[in-house]
């Protein structure tokens, strides 16, 4: 159910339509994935591509794939891990805010 309900963010396949309905594709986001594998791990299943879906960092993923869009590495000069650890070392230390209770 969850991968069915889930599909356009869990891929970026496409699936057929009959040509009258335009299907939009948001994926593949992964913390959309990451959810899917740990449904995947609490009902038995064991892969390694599940377990290392649940151990990647998704700050250090989305600054790495940020900073390869917005500056390319073969196009700029820079150490692009020092510079993920840094954006991710920011990330942290942003703190969750607490709504306020209507």
């Amino acid at each position: 159910m969850f991968s069915m309900r889930n599909y356009p963010r869990l891929t970026n396949l496409v699936p057929k339509t009959d040509g009258k309905h335009k299907v939009s594709c948001i994926g593949p986001d992964l913390e959309w994935q990451q959810g899917f594998a740990a449904i995947a791990k609490a009902f038995g299943f064991e892969l390694t591509a599940i377990n290392l879906l649940l151990e990647e960092d998704l700050d250090r993923v989305n600054v790495r794939d940020m900073l390869s869009k917005a500056r390319p590495p073969n196009r700029f000069e820079y150490d692009l891990q020092a510079e993920t650890q840094s954006y991710c070392e920011l990330l942290h230390r942003i703190q969750v805010t607490q709504q306020q209770p209507r």
